[in-house]
């Protein structure tokens, strides 16, 4: 999995904007956070596809990123 760092960066930058004006993230800090959101996405994604697995499921659906998240 790989997000788009710039897109990345923008997305970041609206939300701050628009929850808290007065902060600003080094690129280093919007690196870290970067890492650490896609390396979470990765681990809930391949807690999912297990869950689908399991379940005997063709494809992956709601149900199993929902599990996926409660024995996180």
């Amino acid at each position: 999995m790989s997000i788009n760092k710039e897109t990345f960066r923008t997305f970041i930058e609206q939300i701050l904007k628009s929850t808290r004006p007065e902060f600003t993230l080094t690129s280093n800090a919007v690196t870290c956070l970067h890492t650490h959101i896609e390396n979470y996405l990765v681990d809930i994604v391949s807690a999912a596809e297990k869950c689908r697995i399991h379940s005997g499921r063709p494809t992956m659906d709601a149900e199993d990123v929902r599990l996926a998240l409660a024995l996180k």
